[in-house]
């Protein structure tokens, strides 16, 4: 407010100054019609007339200023209020830039989380067929062996038969076959196992 009525001071003091100035002249101006008729009366009025002015000039200067100080007023007011909607323009702005620029960060975390994902089933599947073709490879060994204990046991059965403990060696030959047999599948599951 203070600094809103300095700004009108000068337009005051020079409304004032007009008026002051208009005064002086109507005075004037009267002074010489009352000497020119040389009439009191007619002084006398003129006098009352200039008063009159003074005073109606004086409140149309005071209006002035106090219209001016309430233009000023509302331009101020106007003014911030602008001010602060700039502001708050500017914070959005500043935000929306701040998350366009995190954008491209976001969708290269997700990129590489979904590549390293792949990657991870890739080695998983690779891994897996290892492991069936190794077990695939220990079936096949374990068969072979079971397939020569058989063979080794049969040869031994007949060789023994062809001595005359054809009976005895085949039970003894076909138990251990079994047993053979039953070490052998038990070795291929552990091992498919482990």
């Amino acid at each position: 407010e203070k600094v809103v009525a300095d700004a009108a001071a000068p337009e005051r003091a020079a409304a004032k100054a007009d008026a002051a100035a208009q005064v002086k002249a109507d005075k004037e101006v009267a002074a010489a019609a009352a000497a020119e008729v040389k009439s009191q009366s007619e002084a006398v009025k003129a006098e009352a007339a200039a008063a009159q002015k003074e005073a109606k000039a004086k409140t149309q200067a005071e209006a002035a200023a106090r219209a001016e100080e309430g233009r000023a007023e509302r331009t101020a007011a106007a003014a911030a209020k602008t001010a602060q909607q700039d502001a708050g323009k500017a914070q959005r702005l500043a935000e929306k830039v701040v998350a366009d620029a995190a954008a491209p960060e976001r969708a290269a975390a997700k990129a590489d989380a979904a590549a390293q994902v792949k990657a991870d089933k890739e080695v998983a599947a690779a891994a897996a067929a290892e492991v069936k073709s190794q077990s695939e490879a220990v079936k096949a060994e374990a068969a072979a062996a079971q397939k020569e204990a058989k063979a080794k046991t049969q040869a031994e059965a007949a060789a023994r038969a062809e001595e005359g403990r054809a009976e005895r060696t085949a039970a003894a030959a076909a138990k251990t076959a079994q047993q053979d047999a039953g070490k052998a599948q038990r070795l291929a599951e552990k091992v498919v196992a482990d």
